[in-house]
């Protein structure tokens, strides 16, 4: 998100970005922009934003939120460094049943693994309700809270090669599942990939998304 708004914010602008773990930092800072406003890559909680009050024009938080503990206090500290009259928007998946392939993994993890391990993998769509995401960031103290579902593709390859790599690099999800046993976690492959069927082309995969876009006013 940083990286696509230095070139938009220009030369005479700034951007921070903010993110909890040192190593996404440290991965961000080697690919920052080398044109448009300079990016600085901070450190720090977004419960207890490490910023002075009224510090930002503009608050973005991208397929974040709904992972925070405490989600009304990170939008509350959202407002709370936003300029009057500053701008929030914030990102979100809609709920599992409108995001076909994190549908069929939860499936097959609470098939063959158990049920502990799909709700694990439902955090990522714990705000995926329109009408909680509004309550949530009126309360927090905006105005003016605007919210549109979007929809997009995701392109992926031949799903024999494609699902056991996604599942891989896919953060919690990828954590349970280099722990199951080679025949568990073969049938967690084998089911996903047979529900993801009705989306394959002749270049692999075509997935529909969606989510959330919540945009609002301090």
């Amino acid at each position: 998100m940083a990286r696509l708004l230095a070139p938009q914010v220009g030369p005479a602008g700034h951007v921070t970005g903010l993110d909890f773990n040192a190593g996404m930092l440290s991965v961000a800072r080697a690919q920052t922009p080398r044109s448009g406003a300079p990016v600085e890559w901070r450190e720090g909680d977004a419960g207890a934003l490490p910023f002075g009050d009224e510090s930002f024009d503009a608050v973005l938080c991208q397929q974040g939120l709904q992972f925070f503990p405490d989600k009304l206090a990170a939008l509350r500290e959202m407002h709370r460094v936003l300029a009057a009259g500053g701008r929030l928007g914030v990102c979100v998946w809609q709920s599992i049943e409108r995001n076909p392939w994190s549908a069929a993994v939860t499936n097959a993890l609470a098939r063959h693994v158990n049920q502990n391990a799909a709700e694990k993998s439902l955090v990522a769509y714990a705000l995926g309700n329109a009408n909680d995401l509004r309550k949530l960031i009126a309360d927090a103290g905006f105005r003016a809270v605007e919210i549109r579902a979007d929809e997009f593709l995701r392109r992926m390859g031949p799903p024999e090669e494609s699902v056991p790599l996604s599942l891989a690099s896919s953060g919690v999800v990828g954590t349970i599942v280099a722990a199951l046993q080679p025949d568990v976690r073969a049938a967690v492959v084998a089911e996903i990939t047979a529900a993801v069927q009705p989306y394959r082309d002749e270049k692999g995969l075509t997935i529909p998304r969606r989510t959330l876009i919540a945009l609002a006013q301090k």
